[in-house]
């Protein structure tokens, strides 16, 4: 497995992003971004969320923690053409946390578990699309 440091840069340069443009999205240095690449600087869970929101990737495929991204469920969720990267970064940070979905304390999971996320999902840009109407008026 690909260290975080190694792959965030193997992912930036996949992407055809400079160091800059990544450093400018996350209004941090371009100095900064650079320790965080090479692992001179630890990457906090903040930082974490967003880059993955950035790259359209899990917080565990950069971090190295899982080699193949085609299982994360986020990556291969559609979302609105209207959703900028931020709002796509909120999302998956609302869903990330990994805390169990319960009902009267009792955990749901497997497809149960999903087609609640799928209802969040809905919810949440439906919620993010009049908030941006809101806002326009």
């Amino acid at each position: 497995m690909s260290s975080y440091p190694n792959r965030i840069r193997e992912i930036r340069k996949s992407q055809h992003k400079s160091g800059v443009e990544v450093a400018q999205y996350l209004r941090i240095s371009p100095q900064f971004f650079y320790n965080l690449e090479t692992g001179k600087r630890t990457l906090t869970s903040d930082v974490a969320s967003k880059l993955a929101g950035y790259f359209n990737v899990s917080v565990d495929y950069l971090l190295g923690r899982q080699n193949d991204d085609k299982n994360n469920n986020l990556r291969n969720e559609s979302f609105p053409e209207w959703a900028t990267k931020e709002d796509i970064a909120d999302f998956r940070k609302m869903l990330e946390d990994e805390q169990p979905v319960l009902f009267d304390g009792i955990p749901i999971e497997g497809e149960k578990r999903q087609r609640v996320i799928d209802i969040l999902s809905g919810l949440f840009w439906e919620e993010k699309l009049e908030q941006d109407k809101k806002n326009k008026d």
